[in-house]
Protein backbone atom coordinates (compact mmCIF):
# COMPACT_ATOMS: atom_id res chain seq x y z
CA UNK A 1 0.00 0.00 0.00
CA UNK A 2 2.70 2.34 0.90
CA UNK A 3 4.17 1.81 -2.44
CA UNK A 4 0.83 2.20 -4.44
CA UNK A 5 0.64 5.60 -2.68
CA UNK A 6 3.62 6.64 -3.53
CA UNK A 7 3.60 5.39 -7.20
CA UNK A 8 0.33 7.00 -7.83
CA UNK A 9 0.12 9.79 -4.99
CA UNK A 10 -3.90 10.98 -4.78
CA UNK A 11 -5.42 8.29 -7.11
CA UNK A 12 -5.39 6.17 -4.83
CA UNK A 13 -7.80 6.84 -1.29
CA UNK A 14 -6.57 3.88 1.34
CA UNK A 15 -9.13 2.36 3.03
CA UNK A 16 -7.70 1.09 6.81
CA UNK A 17 -10.35 -2.67 7.26
CA UNK A 18 -10.42 -3.24 10.44
CA UNK A 19 -10.92 -6.74 11.60
CA UNK A 20 -11.88 -7.51 15.55
CA UNK A 21 -8.70 -9.06 16.19
CA UNK A 22 -6.81 -6.39 15.28
CA UNK A 23 -8.30 -4.52 18.40
CA UNK A 24 -6.89 -7.09 20.77
CA UNK A 25 -3.29 -7.39 19.25
CA UNK A 26 -0.60 -4.81 17.78
CA UNK A 27 -2.19 -5.23 14.24
CA UNK A 28 -4.11 -2.21 14.08
CA UNK A 29 -1.51 0.12 15.68
CA UNK A 30 0.95 -1.54 13.08
CA UNK A 31 -1.45 -0.15 10.66
CA UNK A 32 -1.77 3.62 11.91
CA UNK A 33 1.84 4.23 12.62
CA UNK A 34 2.82 2.78 9.01
CA UNK A 35 3.14 5.64 7.44
CA UNK A 36 -0.07 5.34 4.81
CA UNK A 37 -1.99 8.49 4.37
CA UNK A 38 -5.80 6.32 5.37
CA UNK A 39 -8.30 8.14 3.90
CA UNK A 40 -10.85 5.85 6.30
CA UNK A 41 -11.63 3.31 8.31
CA UNK A 42 -13.94 0.61 7.20
CA UNK A 43 -15.81 -2.56 9.28
CA UNK A 44 -17.92 -5.58 7.53
CA UNK A 45 -20.39 -6.47 10.07
CA UNK A 46 -21.77 -9.23 7.47
CA UNK A 47 -17.88 -10.70 8.01
CA UNK A 48 -18.22 -9.81 11.42
CA UNK A 49 -21.54 -10.01 12.75
CA UNK A 50 -21.28 -10.46 16.68
CA UNK A 51 -18.09 -7.84 16.60
CA UNK A 52 -19.48 -5.23 15.57
CA UNK A 53 -22.83 -4.61 16.96
CA UNK A 54 -24.58 -1.82 18.42
CA UNK A 55 -22.98 -0.52 21.91
CA UNK A 56 -19.87 -3.41 21.82
CA UNK A 57 -16.80 -2.44 22.91
CA UNK A 58 -15.04 -3.20 19.58
CA UNK A 59 -17.69 -0.42 17.83
CA UNK A 60 -16.50 1.96 20.24
CA UNK A 61 -12.90 1.55 20.20
CA UNK A 62 -13.25 2.11 16.51
CA UNK A 63 -15.78 5.14 15.99
CA UNK A 64 -12.85 6.59 19.00
CA UNK A 65 -10.15 5.71 16.59
CA UNK A 66 -12.19 7.44 13.52
CA UNK A 67 -12.75 10.30 16.06
CA UNK A 68 -9.19 10.65 17.07
CA UNK A 69 -7.73 9.97 13.86
CA UNK A 70 -10.22 12.47 12.09
CA UNK A 71 -11.26 9.98 9.49
CA UNK A 72 -14.36 8.70 7.88
CA UNK A 73 -15.66 5.20 8.80
CA UNK A 74 -17.42 3.04 6.37
CA UNK A 75 -19.26 0.28 7.77
CA UNK A 76 -20.86 -2.29 5.28
CA UNK A 77 -24.52 -2.12 4.99
CA UNK A 78 -27.00 -4.96 3.73
CA UNK A 79 -30.11 -6.77 4.31
CA UNK A 80 -28.17 -9.60 6.48
CA UNK A 81 -27.48 -9.85 10.01
CA UNK A 82 -25.89 -7.66 12.09
CA UNK A 83 -25.63 -5.03 8.56
CA UNK A 84 -28.78 -3.14 8.77
CA UNK A 85 -28.13 0.48 8.60
CA UNK A 86 -30.41 0.97 11.62
CA UNK A 87 -28.43 -0.94 13.88
CA UNK A 88 -25.80 1.91 13.49
CA UNK A 89 -28.16 4.23 14.49
CA UNK A 90 -26.98 5.28 18.45
CA UNK A 91 -23.01 5.19 17.52
CA UNK A 92 -24.12 7.95 14.71
CA UNK A 93 -26.35 9.90 17.06
CA UNK A 94 -24.08 10.06 19.67
CA UNK A 95 -20.88 10.88 17.49
CA UNK A 96 -22.00 14.09 15.16
CA UNK A 97 -18.24 15.04 14.69
CA UNK A 98 -17.63 11.64 13.19
CA UNK A 99 -18.31 11.08 9.92
CA UNK A 100 -20.45 7.69 8.92
CA UNK A 101 -20.43 6.06 5.22
CA UNK A 102 -23.12 3.58 5.04
CA UNK A 103 -21.24 1.23 2.25
CA UNK A 104 -23.96 -0.20 -0.16
CA UNK A 105 -26.81 1.70 1.49
CA UNK A 106 -29.17 -0.85 1.78
CA UNK A 107 -31.47 -1.67 2.63
CA UNK A 108 -32.43 2.29 0.70
CA UNK A 109 -35.31 3.24 3.26
CA UNK A 110 -33.18 2.81 6.05
CA UNK A 111 -30.23 4.57 4.46
CA UNK A 112 -32.54 7.72 3.38
CA UNK A 113 -33.75 7.94 6.94
CA UNK A 114 -30.62 8.18 8.56
CA UNK A 115 -29.44 10.75 5.96
CA UNK A 116 -32.31 12.58 6.45
CA UNK A 117 -32.25 12.81 10.66
CA UNK A 118 -28.56 12.73 10.63
CA UNK A 119 -26.01 15.35 8.52
CA UNK A 120 -22.87 12.89 9.91
CA UNK A 121 -24.53 10.40 7.34
CA UNK A 122 -23.50 9.47 3.87
CA UNK A 123 -23.47 6.28 1.30
CA UNK A 124 -21.74 5.00 -1.60
CA UNK A 125 -23.02 3.53 -4.75
CA UNK A 126 -20.60 0.35 -4.65
CA UNK A 127 -23.00 -2.16 -5.86
CA UNK A 128 -26.21 -0.07 -5.56
CA UNK A 129 -28.39 -0.12 -8.19
CA UNK A 130 -29.17 2.87 -10.44
CA UNK A 131 -32.35 3.39 -9.49
CA UNK A 132 -31.90 4.12 -5.79
CA UNK A 133 -29.04 6.23 -6.70
CA UNK A 134 -31.94 7.96 -8.70
CA UNK A 135 -34.10 7.92 -5.49
CA UNK A 136 -31.41 9.50 -3.02
CA UNK A 137 -31.28 12.30 -5.66
CA UNK A 138 -35.20 12.20 -5.83
CA UNK A 139 -34.98 12.66 -1.55
CA UNK A 140 -32.41 16.01 -2.31
CA UNK A 141 -29.24 14.15 -0.79
CA UNK A 142 -26.81 13.55 -3.82
CA UNK A 143 -24.67 15.85 -2.18
CA UNK A 144 -24.14 12.90 0.87
CA UNK A 145 -23.85 10.29 -1.99
CA UNK A 146 -19.75 8.88 -3.00
CA UNK A 147 -19.38 7.38 -6.09
CA UNK A 148 -18.08 3.52 -4.75
CA UNK A 149 -17.00 0.91 -7.07
CA UNK A 150 -15.62 -1.59 -4.21
CA UNK A 151 -13.06 -2.80 -6.70
CA UNK A 152 -11.60 -5.11 -7.17
CA UNK A 153 -14.25 -7.42 -5.84
CA UNK A 154 -16.67 -5.97 -8.44
CA UNK A 155 -14.49 -8.52 -11.13
CA UNK A 156 -15.48 -11.68 -8.75
CA UNK A 157 -19.35 -10.59 -9.69
CA UNK A 158 -19.36 -9.62 -13.35
CA UNK A 159 -16.02 -12.26 -14.56
CA UNK A 160 -17.68 -12.05 -18.21
CA UNK A 161 -18.00 -8.00 -18.39
CA UNK A 162 -14.75 -5.80 -18.99
CA UNK A 163 -14.86 -3.51 -15.41
CA UNK A 164 -14.21 -0.54 -17.38
CA UNK A 165 -17.37 -0.69 -19.79
CA UNK A 166 -18.75 -1.97 -16.71
CA UNK A 167 -18.75 0.79 -15.07
CA UNK A 168 -18.74 3.06 -18.43
CA UNK A 169 -22.51 1.38 -18.65
CA UNK A 170 -23.15 2.20 -15.26
CA UNK A 171 -22.48 5.87 -15.72
CA UNK A 172 -24.65 6.48 -18.67
CA UNK A 173 -27.11 4.91 -16.92
CA UNK A 174 -26.87 7.08 -14.38
CA UNK A 175 -26.74 9.84 -16.33
CA UNK A 176 -29.55 9.29 -18.12
CA UNK A 177 -32.12 8.96 -14.81
CA UNK A 178 -30.73 11.90 -12.76
CA UNK A 179 -30.54 15.58 -13.14
CA UNK A 180 -27.09 17.16 -14.68
CA UNK A 181 -27.07 18.81 -11.36
CA UNK A 182 -27.10 15.51 -9.20
CA UNK A 183 -25.12 13.50 -11.53
CA UNK A 184 -22.24 16.33 -11.20
CA UNK A 185 -22.63 16.85 -7.66
CA UNK A 186 -22.42 13.10 -7.20
CA UNK A 187 -19.13 13.13 -9.40
CA UNK A 188 -17.52 15.47 -7.68
CA UNK A 189 -17.65 14.30 -3.67
CA UNK A 190 -14.89 13.36 -2.17
CA UNK A 191 -14.21 12.64 1.30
Amino acid sequence: MSELVRTVRNRVLPVLWILPQMLSDDGLLRFINSGIPWRMLKIHPQLHPLSWQCGSRNLQKVVRLAKQLNLPLLIHTGESPGCYPSLFERAIRHNPAVTFILAHGRPLDETIALMQRYPNVLTDTAFMPVEHIAELCHHVLSHRVLWGTDVPIQRYYSRKEDITTYYKKRLCELRNVVSNEHYETIMSNII
